[in-house]
């Protein structure tokens, strides 16, 4: 059976198609998620969240059903902070609570760097943007070639995705599995996932530039920042957090033992509690 997850809505930025849900009534909550994924990855956490909050969770432009731009620049964490901002424009948001998964973490840092005054926190979830180091799944995706041969769109390639960079592959269902299958086949998916990689991944790890010009930025993010990692994150290993515990003057972290790189879909319950834990505390500190 299909996943049971919110009413799909759009928005219409540059002439490119932006599907979002929006959830709850509260101070405002917006999630995104990581590379290769979609809306349907925080499916388990938003029956919660929404309780005391509105929930705004955002697609990437390439990802699930948002329009791909025709090419990815150099500047592509640019490029979707101010997708991430436009967005938030349309939707009449002014300051929000920014929650990025993996790839949506390091694009949660850029929209916090280049907009701080719409920052009231940041969330980072096993985020990128720490360290030039990431797991070997990735690293043979970026390789022209190999990559289109282990992306080819099939029921099988999208469980191992999904079960690969989980703790215990159990955690992730049939449905879930069918869901991504679903979106893997979209015409021209698999194209979009391996030119976002391309910009930043290659073979030997995450782009050191890159890397250098984002954890230099940490320390000018004022905000306060929740940091949350599994322990057996196999795809951005969690002695990354304490790069960003180093340099991120407000930051502290919550490390859920037994979870790999998807905390949220892997131990749902503990993730919210940890995450609404922090924003609660944020009204007691202003």
């Amino acid at each position: 059976m299909p996943l049971s997850t919110p009413e799909d809505r759009w928005l219409q930025l540059s002439g490119m198609n932006a599907r979002y849900w929006r959830c709850g009534s509260g101070p405002p909550l917006v999630l995104l998620h990581g590379i290769g994924g979609s809306l349907e990855a925080w499916h388990r956490n938003i029956p919660t969240l929404s309780t005391g909050y509105e929930v705004i969770a955002l697609e990437l432009p390439g990802c699930g059903r948002t329009s791909a731009p025709p090419a990815y620049p150099q500047d592509m964490l640019g490029l979707f902070a101010h997708f991430v901002a436009a967005e938030l424009d349309q939707l009449g948001l002014d300051r929000v609570v920014l929650v990025g998964s993996s790839l949506g973490g390091a694009v949660a840092i850029e929209f916090a760097l280049r907009f701080p005054q719409r920052m009231d926190a940041l969330v980072l979830v096993s985020s990128a943007g720490m360290s030039t180091a990431v797991g070997w799944p990735l690293r043979f995706l970026a390789v022209p070639g190999l990559g289109e041969w282990m992306s080819r769109p099939s029921r099988i390639s999208s469980a191992r995705s999904l079960r690969g960079i989980v703790a215990d592959p159990a955690v992730i269902t049939d449905d879930e599995i069918d869901a991504a299958y679903e979106l893997a086949q979209l015409p021209g998916a698999q194209r979009a996932f391996l030119s976002m990689l391309r910009v930043y991944c290659s073979f030997f790890g995450l782009r050191r530039s890159e890397i250098k010009r984002i954890v230099g930025g940490l320390s000018h993010i004022d905000a306060p920042v929740l940091l949350i990692w599994g322990d057996c994150d196999p795809i951005v290993p969690v002695g990354s957090m304490q790069i960003a515990l180093h340099h991120l003057p407000r930051a502290q972290a919550a490390v859920l033992p037994g979870a790999g790189h998807l905390p949220y879909v892997e131990q749902p319950e503990v993730f919210d509690r940890v995450l609404l834990d922090f924003v609660a505390s944020l009204g007691a500190h202003s």
